[in-house]
């Protein structure tokens, strides 16, 4: 099937269509004339195609509210950047004219825009990107210019990769839209409207869970309509790079029936967006302190954001970028029958087969024993008196192996580097349980648990400061207590910080404020932010750091290596979230494992879901060892690395799989994850051993925060949805709004 029917694509957004847009077509035609994108031998768009594209209509429509002047430099970014896009292949090829290395062009961008002799322009797109820049830079601060150049360049990067990638090969849905991403820009375009309103995101904030998740959800509502739109033209091309026939091959779909699939991710994409606006912008106001100019700032670029996701669906229908003389119709009564995915195409519900062997640490026995002391001495198995202490039992901790599971984690470490990874594995494992017993069992979350939650990570940073010599803040709980004990030992091991150990706060907090808003998350969140509170940045820090592993800059910047931890890291959170649903739905109301979402997109019973995840987790675990025999030699002998940086990376990907091995047999052969009712452990206070209640809440009295400022007041409060409105648990779809213009399915038609 080559065409298909598109699903409704919901738009509560009305599309606007810039004043100036005439004047930006005639300028963009002349300076893509004068800078030989067209009319020179190194151009592939005749005339015709070119008018056929009108870039400066998308432009109009997706900054409506630009001046003049600056729509004319948004279309002439756009004519360069699908330049880029539709011809890499030519230019990183072609014979006879200027060679096209992506990785050159970061020449053309210094962050510094005093900077002299910033690179040497050689072909259409150097002389392109180097006119560009300095037209485009003055005005802006260093974060924008540093977040805008990162993002033009992964974009083309991403281009030139996506060559690696065999035509026929179908990519796993995980795989592919991680790479959709990056590919197309939508994270440039992000930065351009920005640009556009001068609405620049202030630099401390660019980083937050708020507005990543508003910028990931953009780029996901962007990318996954534009493969709605090109779907014809790739199948036409033989090009597997597009979700429709990636969720069709994984799910045993029909082409159409995954085209209406993606159509319910689009409304969950931008259900996220508005959901983010109105429920985290708030709180991330009062705990960063903003102004009201910077709150006015990242307001202004949300709706710029909102413009463009409309302008874009705009553009897309009345134009022929993909060679449709008219775009394809919607159907909007007509919803294609989903099949149940528990029978058919590649999710067929088979056990999880581990490919590579357990092994042992020789020194398993006494780093066993070194591990128990140690937890014994912090005060992690029994009350000392530290609030959050004895969160586990001396009987708990043996029967889910937590003290020898560094050994098979990481069987090549030496005896110092394991017991000391071995004890920050507990560590995090015990955090991890820690927030189960004081924010998730037996009680609603109110936002006072929220802002609890927050001080109890946020205090974590000051335990471990760049001069270990420095004196530590007084511990105030078990947490701090065991960092400061880890951290002045850990020098060798972590010479700076402890890379992901943050991304694994933020990630408990995910999973807190879902649990707060009875949020079931929809599924590209998830895939998100289920690799955070997984600790995957934070896993990968520990397996390196136990093999003293450091691998070639090189290496370690390739898309191929990054591929390889993906991999092996998705599979065991897959594997995991399989393993414990019961646990963490039944026992700890979790609402952020994954069965829920695929539940509620696809419509699978609990059994369908966990089968769908086994066998994705078994997708990802093939692909691991794809890229580790097949595509990492081949990156290697492309860039001639010598013995030693070979060698290290062969140390890698073996301490990656003892990793896998290691990580499945403990799941199948420890406690963790039984449903059994034991008696809870109590959190110690005292030497009196309160009940658990009494101790948590004594844990969260130490976690006080300070009441925001009075004008901040009415957005930090939220109060809880009553009990019996089913409705409030929030599916991460859109709710229906009441349009002016109204399809029979309730949403506002964009014309």
């Amino acid at each position: 099937m080559t065409s298909i029917a598109l699903p409704p694509l919901p738009m509560p957004y009305p599309a606007r269509l810039n004043p100036h847009h005439a004047r930006a077509r005639s300028a963009a035609k002349r300076w893509a004339l004068d800078i030989g994108i067209l009319g020179s031998d190194e151009s592939r768009w005749d005339e015709a195609d070119y008018e056929a594209i009108d870039f400066a209509r998308f432009a109009a429509y997706g900054f409506p509210d630009a001046p003049a002047d600056e729509l004319e430099l948004l279309t002439e970014w756009y004519v360069l950047g699908w330049f880029i896009e539709d011809h890499t292949d030519r230019l990183t090829t072609a014979k006879g004219a200027p060679t096209f290395h992506p990785t050159r062009l970061r020449a053309l961008t210094p962050l510094n825009p005093e900077a002299e002799g910033v690179g040497v322009e050689v072909g259409v797109v150097e002389r392109g990107l180097a006119d560009l820049w300095v037209r485009t830079v003055p005005g802006t601060s260093a974060g924008w210019r540093r977040r805008f150049a990162d993002a033009f360049h992964g974009a083309v990067e991403s281009s030139a990769g996506m060559l690696e990638f065999p035509e026929p090969a179908v990519l796993d849905p995980m795989e592919y839209l991680g790479l959709r991403r990056e590919h197309g820009g939508p994270f440039w375009t992000a930065r351009l409207v920005e640009h556009s309103v001068r609405a620049e995101v202030p630099e401390r904030l660019a980083g937050t869970r708020p507005l990543r998740v508003i910028e990931t959800s953009f780029a996901d509502v962007v990318g996954l309509r534009d493969d709605l739109f090109r779907h014809a033209r790739d199948a036409r091309r033989g090009s597997s790079f597009n979700v429709v026939p990636v969720l069709a091959e994984w799910l045993g779909y029909t082409r159409q029936q995954a085209a209406d699939l993606v159509g319910d991710l689009l409304t969950g994409r931008m259900g996220q967006l508005e959901d983010t606006v109105r429920d985290e912008l708030p709180g991330l106001a009062a705990r960063e302190g903003m102004t009201c100019a910077e709150v006015a700032s990242v307001g202004a670029y949300v709706q710029a954001l909102r413009d463009h996701i409309a302008g874009d669906l705009r553009w897309h229908r009345s134009t022929s970028r993909y060679g449709a003389a008219e775009p394809p119709r919607v159907d909007w009564t007509r919803r294609a029958h989903r099949p149940s995915t528990a029978r058919a195409g590649h999710f067929a519900g088979r056990p999880l087969a581990m490919p590579y062997r357990i092994r042992r640490n020789p020194h398993v026995e006494v780093c066993g024993l070194k591990s128990t002391d140690w937890a014994r001495r912090m005060g992690l198995l029994r009350t000392n008196g530290v609030p959050g202490s004895g969160a586990w039992t001396e009987r708990q901790f043996a029967a889910e192996d937590l003290a020898y599971i560094p050994a098979t984690a990481f069987p090549d470490a030496p005896p110092p580097r394991l017991e000391l990874v071995g004890q920050w594995l507990i560590f995090a494992l015990y955090m991890d349980d820690l927030v189960v017993e004081l924010f998730k069992r037996g009680r609603p979350l109110g936002p006072g648990d929220l802002a609890a939650a927050e001080t109890l990570f946020a205090r974590l940073p000051a335990f471990m400061p760049a001069d270990r010599a420095a004196p530590a803040p007084p511990p105030l709980n078990i947490l701090e207590r065991c960092l400061t004990d880890l951290w002045p030992r850990s020098a060798e091991l972590f010479p700076d910080r402890v890379d992901g150990l943050a991304d694994y706060c933020s990630g408990h907090l995910w999973e807190l404020f879902n649990l707060h808003q009875r949020r079931v998350p929809e599924p590209l969140d998830y895939f998100d932010w289920r690799r955070r509170s997984f600790a995957y940045t934070l896993n990968l820090t520990f397996i390196r750091a136990a093999a003293d592993i450091r691998l070639h800059p090189a290496l370690s910047a390739s898309r191929q290596l990054r591929a390889l931890d993906n991999a092996a890291m998705d599979a065991m959170l897959l594997f995991n979230d399989v393993f414990s649903a019961r646990k963490e739905v039944e026992l700890e109301r979790c609402l952020s494992t994954a069965t829920l979402p695929l539940e509620r997109l696809l419509g699978q019973t609990r059994a369908e879901s966990l089968r769908t995840l086994n066998d994705l987790a078994g997708v990802r675990l093939r692909r691991f060892d794809h890229i580790a025999t097949e595509r990492l030699p081949a990156l290697t002998a492309k860039l001639g690395l010598d013995a030693d940086s070979r060698g290290d990376l062969d140390r890698y990907v073996d301490a990656l799989r003892s990793w896998l091995a290691a990580v499945h047999h403990w799941h199948h052969a420890g406690d963790r994850f039984s449903t059994r009712t034991t008696p809870r452990p109590t959190l110690g206070t005292s030497a009196s051993r309160p009940t658990a209640v009494q101790a948590a809440r004594a844990l969260r009295n130490t976690l006080a925060v300070a009441a925001p400022d009075p004008w901040l007041a009415s957005l930090t409060e939220r109060p809880p949805p009553p009990d019996d409105a089913p409705s409030q648990l929030n599916d991460g779809r859109l709710r229906r709004t009441v349009p002016t213009r109204t399809s029979s399915s309730g949403w506002a038609e964009s014309a």
